[in-house]
């Protein structure tokens, strides 16, 4: 399973609806999508499934890693799952210990589907940058103007030594 983790420093640019249309485009392929809705204002949630608190999300899987299959729900398209988001994790970094979460998460379903979408927060918190640390590749939408070009390069020098 390849990791794609979609962010930028700036919110309003685009990175749920990336993620939601990377998504829904590799279902359409035919490959077996897991979606984490990384964003504590749980944005992406909705065009999958119902938001409902339930015990299925993604606090339950940083602290439960390894049992990730049972927080995933199957969502509203087919070949696409996905693990919740939630709002009890606005505000809220995670303990060192709680870092490699997504990095076990990944390992426990990396023969369960071909590619998995994060949507993430638009800040440097410690979610993010757990979710940088197991990341084959970060897409960053941006703007066409000054303001995005400068975020583009602020993001490129705060991330290198995470990934």
């Amino acid at each position: 399973m390849k990791l794609v983790a979609v962010g930028n420093f700036r919110g309003g640019i685009g990175k749920t609806t990336t993620t939601v249309n990377l998504a829904h485009t590799f279902a359409k392929m035919g490959q077996k999508v897991l979606v984490i809705d990384g964003d504590p204002q749980n944005n992406t949630t909705p065009f999958f499934t119902k938001v409902k608190e339930n015990g299925k999300s993604i606090v339950e899987a940083i602290k439960a890693p390894e049992r990730a299959k049972e927080y995933v729900e199957a969502s509203k398209y087919t070949n696409v799952d996905i693990l919740k988001g939630s709002t009890a994790l606005m505000g809220e970094e995670l303990s060192q210990s709680d870092i490699a979460w997504l990095v076990k998460v990944k390992e426990t379903l990396e023969h369960d589907y071909d590619i998995c979408v994060v949507d993430t927060n638009p800040n440097l918190s410690s979610l993010t940058v757990s979710v940088l640390v197991a990341a084959d590749l970060l897409l960053t939408p941006v703007g066409l103007n000054e303001s995005s070009r400068d975020n583009l390069a602020l993001l490129q020098e705060k991330i290198e030594p995470v990934m």
